[in-house]
């Protein structure tokens, strides 16, 4: 004899609205994520040491600028690299989720991955590597949470 279920619409609304549920709090998670790894970029950028060249800045009247060596975080000189850090919603459910980070100056790609006139001084991997397992974490930790919640 095949089991019979009572309640059936109360389960479906339940478990409806776990999905629902749980695309709000896995975009919450993944916004904590970028805004994580923008603040390690932005951190990167700003704080020495940076064993570059130093010459005159151009932003700065009068100030020295120590430029990033090949490998490292940009030097900060400027500002505009880390104030355009940014992070943004790309797709928002049903079936999928993903948010963009990233710096929207012009220059900020020639950095990350260099050109042929200079070696790249890397950011945002570095930042997205720093915080892989973290933000695996706050995904795993917010489906829970919805399915708990329910």
């Amino acid at each position: 004899m095949a089991p019979k279920f009572t309640n059936v619409k109360t389960l479906t609304e339940k478990i409806n609205a776990i999905g629902k549920t749980t695309g709000v709090e896995v975009m919450k998670a993944l916004k904590q994520g970028g805004l994580a790894i923008e603040n390690r970029a932005a951190e990167g950028i700003i704080n020495p040491p940076k064993t570059g060249r130093i010459y005159p800045s151009k932003y700065r009247k009068g100030a020295m600028h120590q430029a990033s060596a090949p490998g490292e975080f940009p030097a900060a000189d400027s500002g505009r690299l880390h104030q355009s850090l940014t992070t943004v919603p790309v797709e928002n459910g049903p079936d999928r989720f993903v948010v963009q980070t990233g710096a929207n100056t012009p220059y900020a790609m020639v950095l990350e991955l260099g050109s042929a006139r200079m070696a790249p001084r890397p950011f945002m991997g570095p930042a997205f590597d720093e915080n892989l397992e973290k933000n695996k974490t706050r995904i795993r930790n917010a489906v829970v949470k919805a399915a708990r919640s329910k």
